[in-house]
């Protein structure tokens, strides 16, 4: 069991808006308590549960680039969850599992241009809930071979959010317009999430070489509340090969990333001049080398 009290002023001094005292507030604050609370049980020494209830506060605050708005209000969190968390199989097998429930007071959401002039501002959607599963592992099938992965299933919605802006893909289709995101998808929430690794390692008298592929899926999600504008899903392939002396003071790796060039967004923003994307890294590749001195 744990708690806090937390009471948080903010205020602006000299504010200025091109030179002219601001119209907005210059003062907010707010008082609120959070705690933990958690219940842990063994099974036995390998076999570990527990269950948990949070509450969490993230302050509110000013558009310090739009002082004129009236700022946003805290944002609160009730977090619940149940887990299992394991080594089985002489300790060759570590297996974690979670159930999460989230929700979202409050929710602070980033609107870009809602005030007509392309400035990013925070704004707060009445309510949200995410809940989900997630699960680990990790699994010594042989010496030297180590497969671990996981994945996620995850579901997040807006479940009240009566106004928020919306942007079309080209300012020439129309004007903003304001929307009922209720029952929309939260913002970048995959509902599926998952990635596996195999690492082998030779030894050899003149060290070790690590040889490790990673595949990764992302089954997509929106940039914004309207959920307009999606990411699609996409896979991506890493690996590794590598050597370390046999004293480990020198090593080098050689490594490749995305190696199928999959093309996805690294960020995307919903605008009022348009969509504004910004790519991840394409295929890469490169050489890392280590020294202990």
């Amino acid at each position: 069991l744990g708690g806090r009290y937390t009471d948080e002023e903010q205020k602006f001094v000299d504010l200025e808006f091109f030179g002219f005292p601001a119209p907005g507030p210059d003062k907010r604050g707010f008082e609120k308590w959070t705690w933990r609370a958690a219940l842990d049980y063994a099974f036995t020494p390998d076999i570990h549960s527990y269950v948990s209830f949070n509450r969490g506060v993230k302050g509110g605050g000013f558009d310090l680039l739009d002082p004129t708005s009236p700022g946003f209000d805290p944002e609160v969190l009730d977090a619940y969850e149940v887990g299992l968390k394991t080594q089985l199989l002489d300790h060759r097998l570590r297996l974690n599992a979670s159930y999460f429930y989230y929700d979202y007071k409050n929710i602070q959401v980033q609107v870009v241009g809602a005030n007509g002039a392309g400035i990013i501002s925070t704004t707060n959607a009445a309510a949200a809930t995410i809940k989900g599963l997630d699960v680990d592992f990790q699994f010594l099938p042989i010496e030297y071979l180590t497969l671990s992965g996981g994945f996620a299933w995850i579901k997040g919605e807006y479940d009240k959010f009566p106004a928020t802006v919306s942007y079309f893909a080209s300012p020439l289709d129309g004007p903003p317009q304001s929307i009922d995101a209720s029952g929309n998808d939260t913002i970048r929430t995959p509902e599926f999430t998952g990635n596996l690794t195999a690492e082998y390692r030779i030894q050899s008298s003149m060290g070790e070489f690590p040889l490790s592929v990673t595949v990764s899926n992302n089954d997509g999600y929106f940039f914004g509340a309207d959920n307009r504008m999606k990411q699609d899903g996409y896979t991506l392939l890493n690996a590794a090969i590598g050597w370390t002396a046999a004293d480990e003071r020198y090593g080098v790796t050689l490594w490749g990333r995305n190696l199928t060039d999959e093309y996805y967004l690294n960020q995307g923003v919903p605008t009022g001049t348009g969509d504004l994307v910004e790519p991840a890294a394409p295929r890469t590749y490169g050489v890392t080398f280590r020294a202990k001195f």
